[in-house]
């Protein structure tokens, strides 16, 4: 039955009468790739289309239980570095990042785009770079807020791990270690901008040490007690 026709209804009464069906709407028009190169073609359909210009999956599902899925499979440094790109594009309204609720409303509003123009959430964030314009705020400017280079990060807190634990970061520490200073960091400009009294981030060396402490509690204490037994024992070793 195409768009706009009508459904036969058989009345209590014994007559029939015709009731418009919903319309139904094709999505915005993106180009998709035939399997193997075999050329390109419009694609008008439901689903929604990657960054390779293939059909990936259905559209997403907008229920809470999604978007509380959505946010926990992210890293987090993917959630710092998306976040920010929808705040930049207006989609946290008024809110800040870095707040359960705001977040999560801003993923319900992200993946709602998607399927607005028929994308997947990733390219979506793409799109919406190419096409949108960043929201100003307040004083005709968009707010900025100015993190640590992850490579200096990282100098630091090895260093304060080896003071700590007797040794550096694995990359698995660091990849969780880093983007958490750096959310650290933005949270202290976020309070500022705020009003009121705000605290900085913590330096990155306490911070490292917080990290290898938190990683490895029994690493932590186990090297301390080798540090206080090597100092006993140098310090009775130069009195012999």
């Amino acid at each position: 039955m195409s768009e706009g026709q009508n459904t036969p209804f058989q009345g209590s009464a014994g007559f029939t009468q015709s009731i418009p069906e919903a319309p139904t709407y094709p999505k915005p028009p993106r180009t998709v790739v035939a399997p193997y190169g075999r050329g390109a073609a419009p694609y008008t359909g439901p689903n929604l289309v990657n960054s390779r210009n293939q059909i990936e999956r259905q559209p997403y599902d907008l229920t809470d239980e999604f978007v509380r899925y959505t946010y926990g499979r992210m890293t987090p440094q993917e959630r710092a570095q998306t976040f920010s790109t929808l705040q930049r594009y207006g989609f946290y309204g008024s809110s800040d990042p870095g707040v359960f609720n705001n977040d999560l409303n801003a993923i319900e509003r992200w993946l709602a785009f998607s399927n607005t123009i028929g994308v997947t959430a990733d390219r979506a964030l793409t799109e919406m770079q190419r096409t949108m314009n960043p929201i100003s705020q307040g004083g005709g400017g968009m707010r900025r807020y100015r993190v640590s280079n992850p490579d200096d990060i990282k100098t630091v807190i090895n260093k304060a791990a080896m003071d700590t634990i007797g040794r550096a970061f694995t990359q698995e520490e660091l990849a969780l270690a880093v983007p958490g200073y750096q959310q650290a960091e933005v949270k202290a400009q976020q309070a500022a901008y705020s009003g009121g009294v705000s605290v900085e981030a913590p330096s990155a060396t306490t911070f490292g040490q917080q990290a290898a402490q938190f990683f490895q509690p029994d690493e932590a204490n186990g090297y301390k007690f080798l540090k206080i037994m090597n100092r006993i024992f140098s310090a009775t070793s130069g009195g012999m």
